[in-house]
């Protein structure tokens, strides 16, 4: 694997081949030289989690950055930074010494290191010694030199326990009538009547087995059940015809082998087995090839984030699963065997779903908490369930089915929601009766009740910890089809919530600020961190909160019976622990969580509303923005923020939550510099104030400026674990289709929750110059390419505009919805904010503005629909960046011969539409790209940027200035490939267009020009119309062409 200034190679050894980088990480001083360095270390950063679990790692170079220097600079702090979280050291006594001398002889510097991963120093690379300046050393670096370990060790597999798992059915391939018939064949003639609650589960099975049958009969290969089995990893390209090609090859061979392997070239059967093999060969790389367009077709059609595609791509570019352990740590016991780890999370998550007394909390409240809930079943139990009977009907389970989730993974029966959705009638009718029977029982089975829980890492945490981790559950798909609650909540609740989104919370905080400088006070922003929310939430509290929120029939009954006997199994890399009882917590991922936990905090919320703890835009309290559990506190005095978090305090304490202090922060903004921090309290503990802290992902500091670089690293990550650390314009993807992977799986992770900030102009410029620097990288064009033509060639518009798309979007939710907290925001911001307010609102007045669109007053008043409003911006965005763009090309002499193509901002150019997933197309496509913005590099460039007398004359030819024209037309030493070509587009033209029009075009030297390098261009100036089919043909002569000439240049100028 190769990158700018990264090279790692593989050495053969046991017990693991070794991956040794050699790294030349930028120096300082240079133009963006801190952010140089950053991405070198991206680079760096997605090799090692590619190959650390597979291979030995070394890496050693110019690390450009000293580990023994205090004080420390830019490139010191970023290397000690980058070890730190990839867990990486160098090796014991290593030497201090000196590897670097500057040339003036009075400098020197500690620069030059060997650095593995800590877990493998001691194998690895030891004996380090600094050899000083060698006589035959010319560089002004000294020679380090280590000693690899090698040992010859026998390699035990690890024991994988056996146990039978689920899998996920491929439904693509379902014959669905097939499995309908089956369904209604098999439910209609074995439906037997329910006599006492016990016969719900037999039921629950039996549908369970009449739908796996369906699925055996209906999806070829269809097994619901799977046994792990290790199996190799091959090229996962193989059909009839190359199976018949390696039998052919193989007898073919054997043949050959029989009679004596000879290698003469007139033996016929030496000829045959050549000719068998290169066809096996030829049909695999066929398949490879319809694989790869399949997969890059996929991408082009995903119109949105698709996580499941995004972590395919992950795991098809890393060698092994980032996140996925072999060790943890459970009670200070290492465990590395694959059944004590199964065995380490069953016990960490059974010790977290079992309530522990630590003397925090109220008992007397607690006791009468219980006692609550027992008069709450005693009085439910005592009504009939008659009316919520009558409101279950196969309409009702019908439209319940198909709101769920395609896609997931399936519960511990083995089933999904395709499994119901793909049923018909005859499931929905059985799933009515079982719901029915579970209303009129009120008894949900076991089967009903046992969720398989997942250990998923949180972001950039130590994987060996189990307290890092959070169970992500999937319960029986079948109690997903009950009709969800609708949860009674406080407006400052943006988390769960239908028609809104998390950063609606964001834009709440952000006005709250903003409001604060209008008026020039100071305001308080207090992030609270509850410790294990989800997990840790009291049952008999949730149930007492349920009933008091008007959930007070039987449904309380199976909400009591769905959390207090909820039973879970671990499941980790396949294999499923023993089943253990979740005590206390709501499960995270299970369809009626969300509704539950916002009833559980909604008192809060509603609390602080009422004392008004907190602030208040005109009339309106914003004081407590949540999302889910992520609690904001905003207040314009402090006396209301103490008093906020002593509410805070007193209902957690109720609520049994245990608010984490230490990773609670408090900013204040809007103060005078040198102001002494002030200590704030939650019950005893102190929330240190801070300069910084983060709510929802968005980060929020007293310079009121936002984490642009760490967006920048997160999406250049993303890339990379995407695409490669080698990403180039080479690697055989066509630049639209990484364009799409950019702009579908990285530039959200940029971007969110930017669209309700207010963005300086100089953290605009930082995000564009990033974005351009990628999108010239991957279409192999220069730095000194014209802006207009890096966008306008992939269809594609700045990450800016993406980001006032976004706020744009965010403002039409807001007005669409009345009942919204920020709806009432908004009318009172633009009524009374003028264009000097700090006011979110008046930023999109000027973004209204730009685009001509409505003003924001009649989009309130007025809001059209959601699909109206998208086309409104669309065209908007386009009409407007279409002529911005078409006065940039006519000002530049360089894009002479570009021509926009139809919503430029939208549609790539011909250039890349035209041309084919693989490494020969694209190259040649990059070299006309270069031609075509003017920046492939000829006599007459290099006369005119080059500071020294150099000549504009043809070097081949020696007797015209060297320009695109001559280059192009006229220089003769490359006439071979010119005529040959030329030739065959002057027929294409003559016969699909006209003889007349050939010979006017091949006439005049302009009209030849536009069209070898953009014949779009002869429609705009209204001289012929050229259909898509004639394009995409001329394309193809035209970079056939371009590429013949620059090769044949190259090869002469090797000559001179």
């Amino acid at each position: 694997m190769v990158t700018k200034g990264i090279v790692a190679i593989q050495i053969e050894a046991k017990p693991k081949p070794i991956c040794l980088i050699n790294v030349y990480l930028p120096s300082r001083g240079k133009d963006q030289a801190k952010t140089k360095y950053m991405e070198a270390l991206d680079s760096l950063r997605e090799m090692i989690i590619k190959y650390r679990d597979t291979h030995l790692l070394i890496i050693g170079g110019d690390m450009n950055g000293y580990l023994f220097r205090k004080p420390e600079n830019d490139h010191d702090k970023a290397l000690k930074s980058f070890m730190a979280e990839q867990d990486l050291t160098i090796p014991k006594q290593y030497p201090e010494t000196a590897t670097f001398f500057h040339h003036d002889g009075k400098a020197s510097a500690t620069i030059d290191y060997f650095i593995t991963p800590r877990n493998q120093t001691a194998e690895s690379i030891g004996d380090i010694q600094n050899m000083g300046l060698q006589p035959l050393n010319t560089s002004d670096h000294s020679l380090i030199m280590g000693k690899i370990k090698e040992e010859k060790l026998a390699i035990t597999p690890k024991t994988i326990p056996s146990q039978i798992t689920f899998k996920k059915p491929k439904w693509e391939k379902c014959d669905k009538q097939v499995y309908n018939q089956t369904i209604e064949e098999l439910l209609e003639t074995n439906k037997a009547p329910v006599h006492c609650k016990f016969d719900i589960a037999l039921d629950v099975m039996h549908l369970t087995n009449v739908l796996h049958e369906a699925g055996t009969a209906s999806i070829p290969k269809y097994n619901a059940q799977k046994q792990n089995v290790t199996r190799t990893k091959g090229r996962g390209a193989w059909n009839h015809e190359i199976e018949e090609a390696s039998k052919a090859a193989k007898i073919a061979y054997h043949k050959w082998k029989t009679t004596g392997s000879q290698r003469n070239p007139n033996n016929q059967l030496y000829q045959d087995m050549k000719s068998k093999i290169k066809k096996f060969r030829q049909l695999q790389r066929q398949a490879q090839s319809r694989i790869r367009e399949t997969k890059y077709n996929n991408i082009m059609e995903s119109q949105e984030f698709n996580q499941k595609l995004f972590y395919k791509f992950i795991k098809e570019q890393r060698t092994t699963r980032h996140g996925e352990t072999d060790v943890i740590i459970v009670d200070d016991e290492i465990l590395d065997d694959d059944d004590k780890i199964l065995n380490g999370w069953k016990k960490h998550f059974e010790t977290l779903a079992t309530p522990m007394d630590n003397g925090e909390y109220d008992k007397d409240v607690q006791h009468l908490i219980n006692i609550d809930c027992l008069l709450i079943e005693e009085l439910i139990k005592g009504q009939t369930s008659k009316q919520l009977i009558l409101k279950v009907n196969d309409n009702v389970i019908r439209k319940a089915v198909w709101k769920l989730s395609n896609g997931k993974a399936p519960d511990h029966l083995g089933l999904t929601a395709e499994h119901l959705k793909f049923g018909g009638e005859a499931a929905i009718t059985y799933i009515t009766s079982i719901i029915l029977n579970i209303i009129t029982y009120c008894y949900i089975p076991e089967n009903l009740q046992t969720g398989l829980l997942t250990p998923v890492l949180k972001k950039d945490k130590d994987s060996k910890l189990p307290g890092n981790y959070r169970g992500i559950a999937v319960t029986p798909v079948l109690n997903d089809t009950n009709d969800e609650l609708k949860a009674t909540q406080s407006r400052l609740q943006r988390g769960f919530t239908e028609e809104t989104s998390p950063v609606n919370a964001g834009l709440i905080v952000t006005e709250g600020i903003n409001e604060a400088c209008d008026q020039n006070i100071p305001a308080g922003v207090v992030t609270l961190d509850a410790e294990k929310a989800f997990d840790k939430l009291d049952h008999q509290i949730l149930l007492r909160k349920v009933f008091h929120s008007g959930i007070k029939d039987t449904r309380w009954l199976l909400i009591k019976l769905l959390q207090t006997e909820a039973n879970t199994k671990v499941k980790w890399k396949g294999n499923l622990s023993k089943i253990f009882q979740s005590r206390q917590g709501i499960r995270q991922g299970a369809k009626l969580s969300p509704s539950l936990y916002k009833r559980y905090n909604n008192q809060l919320l509603q609390t602080l509303q009422l004392h008004d703890a907190g602030a208040k835009i005109g009339t309106t309290f914003i004081g407590a923005p949540t999302v889910a559990d992520d609690i904001a506190l905003i207040s314009f005095n402090p006396i209301d923020l103490q008093c906020a978090l002593n509410i805070v305090n007193d209902s957690t304490k109720i609520d049994k939550v245990t608010i984490n202090s230490s990773k609670s922060d408090a900013v204040i903004f809007n103060t005078k510099r040198g102001r002494e921090p002030q200590e704030w309290k939650i019950g005893n503990e102190t929330i240190a104030e801070v300069q910084e802290t983060t709510h929802i992902g968005i980060v929020r500091n007293t310079n009121k400026k936002n984490d642009i670089e760490s967006r920048i690293e997160k999406g250049r990550r993303t890339m990379y674990a995407l695409l490669g650390a080698g990403l180039h314009g080479k690697n055989g993807i066509n630049p639209v289709v990484t364009n799409k992977i950019f702009t579908t799986f990285s530039r959200p992770r940029i971007t969110y929750g930017l669209e309700v900030v207010k963005l300086q102009q100089k953290e605009l410029n930082a995000l564009e110059i990033y974005e351009r620097k990628l999108l010239k990288q991957i279409q192999g064009l220069p730095d000194r390419c014209a802006n207009v033509a890096v966008y306008a060639l992939l269809g594609t518009t700045p990450i800016t505009v993406h980001i006032e798309r976004n706020s744009l979007t965010t403002f039409f939710n807001i007005a669409s919805h009345p009942e919204f907290i920020e709806h009432e925001i908004a009318r009172r911001q633009l009524a009374m904010k003028d264009e000097t307010s700090n006011s979110w609102f008046t930023h999109i007045r000027i973004i209204l503005q730009k685009y001509s669109l409505p003003t924001a007053f009649e989009i309130m008043n007025n809001p059209p629909s959601k699909t109206l409003w998208k086309k409104q911006i669309d065209s908007a965005i386009n009409n407007y960046w279409e002529e911005y763009w078409r006065d940039e090309i006519e000002q530049k002499k360089s894009l002479k011969y570009l021509n926009l193509q139809e919503l430029a901002t939208k549609h790539p150019h011909n250039i890349w539409k035209t041309t084919q997933n693989n490494i020969r197309d694209i190259s040649k496509a990059t070299i006309k790209a270069r031609l075509l913005t003017g920046t492939y590099t000829l006599q007459a460039d290099r006369k005119r940027f080059n500071q020294h007398a150099v000549s504009e004359t043809c070097l081949l030819c020696k007797t015209h200035t060297e320009d695109r024209c001559h280059f192009i037309l006229k220089c003769t030493v490359l006439e071979s490939p010119r005529s040959k070509h030329l030739a065959l587009l002057k027929q294409l033209l003559a016969r699909k267009i006209s003889t007349d029009t050939a010979e006017e075009i091949f006439n005049d030297e302009e009209l030849l020009m536009h069209c070898i390098l953009d014949c779009s261009m002869l429609t705009r100036m209204g001289y012929i119309e050229i259909q898509s089919d004639i394009i995409r043909d001329i394309e193809e002569i035209s970079r056939n062409l371009i590429y013949e000439l620059h090769n044949l240049r190259a090869v002469n100028l090797n000559k001179v």
